[in-house]
């Protein structure tokens, strides 16, 4: 029995049972269902719960800063098909991922990485995760951070996931806040997660795969923090894949009661207004 509880019955439980039961006999049974009702109850109050004790790891900040080049995307033309970066934002190359930054929303417009098997096994074997923070890269008349989305009512959501960054470094830099835009709390731990499980799936089965990710504002949906942060009304992903040569896109809603379907590159693109993969033909 935990201590706190053999602690209080042994001062108080017993004699007041005792008391009570003398004074009234016909209510032991009753008297005895609560007694061990009680003590469940104080057990579950008094031990720690499991999803506590085993928290997850938090991957130190220290001496980090985003260092990646800014503004020119032959810096990181590996991680786009053909060398090509998306024809919209300023691009802001990482380790593993590069954003495009629109600095008049203070957001990203898309991520795109390039993610081959080799990294996705390395990143689900690299545990812990980072702290969100502001980019250091950015002018800080053009950064967002934790108080544009503190009580919001909207989750922090990444474009270029976390669980896809295969080092320490590269899993910080994906919690920058220029990765990082409104979104739904239910619909980013459901269906868009699995969105982005089922795209470490597909590298994992055609060896490597280019990925872009980005937000549309199709409608009004509000405004969020000091920033004015605009709160995006769905998500696209696409995902190519050399070795078939083609492309699949999926688009979800930015809400609670959320809608995800499958779309076409060229419907996403008329909807953002830029090309995804400018290195490619015109996909259908």
């Amino acid at each position: 029995m935990n201590p706190f509880v053999r602690a209080f019955m042994r001062r108080c439980g017993a004699p007041l049972l005792n008391r009570a039961l003398q004074r009234w006999p016909a209510l032991g049974p009753v008297m005895l269902i609560g007694l061990v009702l009680f003590v469940l109850w104080m057990t579950f109050r008094a031990t720690p719960h499991h999803r506590h004790a085993h928290h997850h790891s938090v991957i130190s900040s220290q001496g980090m800063t985003m260092q990646g080049p800014v503004g020119n995307p032959k810096e990181c033309a590996q991680l786009f098909e053909g060398g090509k970066a998306p024809t919209a934002g300023e691009v802001l190359c990482n380790r593993d991922y590069a954003v495009g930054y629109d600095s008049s929303r203070k957001e990203p417009l898309w991520s795109a990485e390039r993610l081959n098997r080799a990294q996705v096994k390395a990143a689900e074997a690299l545990h812990g995760r980072a702290s969100f923070h502001e980019d250091n890269r950015l002018p800080s008349a053009q950064r967002v951070g934790a108080d544009d989305y503190r009580r919001s009512g909207w989750s922090a959501g990444h474009l270029t996931p976390s669980s896809d960054m295969p080092d320490p470094e590269s899993r910080w830099e994906s919690f920058a806040y220029s990765n990082i835009v409104p979104q739904d709390g239910t619909m980013n731990s459901g269906p868009w997660l699995q969105l982005e499980e089922q795209t470490r799936h597909l590298a994992q089965k055609d060896g490597v795969v280019y990925v872009i990710t980005g937000p549309a504002w199709h409608k009004r949906v509000g405004v969020i923090g000091q920033d004015q942060l605009e709160v995006p009304s769905s998500f696209w992903k696409v995902v190519y894949a050399p070795s078939t040569g083609q492309a699949m896109g999926a688009v979800c809603h930015n809400e609670h009661t959320f809608q995800c379907r499958r779309v076409s590159v060229q419907a996403i693109e008329q909807v953002v207004g830029f090309r995804l993969f400018p290195a490619l033909p015109s996909q259908p």
